[in-house]
């Protein structure tokens, strides 16, 4: 016989079943190719576009209107130009790695929403620094 003790605790578990689905889920961050880059920030002016290479590299070419935070301060814990986790972030570097690397570091520091393009030497919108031309 079914009881009322039964029924409520059958409920009750498929209440918290429901409630902690998605609990166990890692948050991670996607890559994306330039061209997906291009089309995020034409549809959102509010994603913020980050360079992770070298002060040098940023100074010679950079993405118009990114900023630059090398992926060194971001291994050191520095991440004050960039305090609002709940913002959207395009990581970029010259062709990959540095970029998964900070895109990684920031989705375990709590950063949610993350997009990893690989890398500048894709990029067909408008560039900045002493050296624009692709010949430079």
């Amino acid at each position: 016989m079914i009881t009322l003790k039964k029924i409520l605790t059958v409920a009750l578990m498929i209440l918290l079943m429901s409630i902690c689905a998605g609990c166990g889920e890692k948050i991670t961050y996607k890559s994306i190719s330039a061209v997906e880059g291009q089309k995020i920030l034409a549809e959102n002016p509010n994603v913020i576009l980050v360079d992770v290479r070298t002060p040098q590299e940023f100074k010679g070419k950079h993405i118009a209107n990114s900023i630059l935070v090398p992926l060194e301060d971001l291994r050191n814990g520095d991440f004050a130009k960039i305090p609002n986790k709940d913002a959207t972030f395009i990581v970029y570097c010259w062709s990959g790695p540095r970029s998964k690397d900070a895109a990684e570091i920031l989705i375990n520091k709590g950063y949610k929403h993350v997009y990893e393009m690989a890398g500048i030497t894709e990029w067909t919108g408008s560039l900045e620094g002493t050296r624009v031309n692709a010949n430079d």
